[in-house]
């Protein structure tokens, strides 16, 4: 089914200035990156004494997330319009 979706599907895409996308986000400054000298893990699983807390932990943290998010997408459609107007 996705891809059906993925290659049947289209619709109108909105492209901003990169400099006012520039403007609007903070420098790119990645914590954790992939480098040969210096591999690393993302997303590993955890073991079965600990699932539960994880999964409580990241459910918190969207909670959290959620007047930050909002108040993001205010200042967005504040500095860019409305994604909806294309």
């Amino acid at each position: 089914m996705d891809g059906f979706v993925l290659t049947h599907v289209f619709e109108p895409v909105k492209v901003f200035d990169q400099e006012d996308v520039d403007g609007f986000l903070p420098p790119y400054e990645p914590v954790h990156y992939l480098t040969p000298e210096k591999p690393v893990v993302f997303g590993s699983g955890t073991d079965d004494a600990n699932t539960m807390e994880f999964h409580y932990m990241n459910h918190q943290a969207v909670l959290r997330a959620r007047d930050k998010i909002e108040a993001v997408a205010r200042e967005f459609e504040t500095t860019f319009g409305s994604i909806m107007a294309v």
